[in-house]
């Protein structure tokens, strides 16, 4: 854990910005939008989404779904 905070403080300020984004979606995603999903597995992100309907909807690990992403799950196709 020292190890990889020490490796942070060498990057550069752009890529120790997409560490932090990294790490708030993965909290978010975690343990906000799991509750609301149908499934959501370890590891995965949702970022910035556009629209989601998570009654219906499944994740399995390590998914990252990108900023403006709009995913859909219906009961029923008419």
């Amino acid at each position: 854990m020292i190890r990889k905070i020490k490796k942070f403080f060498t990057y550069s300020f752009s890529r120790k910005k997409e560490v932090i984004e990294n790490y708030y979606y993965l909290f978010k995603t975690q343990f906000v939008y799991k509750a609301f999903f149908l499934s959501l597995g370890s590891g995965s992100i949702i970022r910035k989404q556009l629209l989601i309907t998570p009654e219906y909807i499944s994740f399995g690990k390590n998914v990252n779904i990108g900023p403006h992403a709009r995913i859909e799950g219906t009961k029923e196709w008419h």
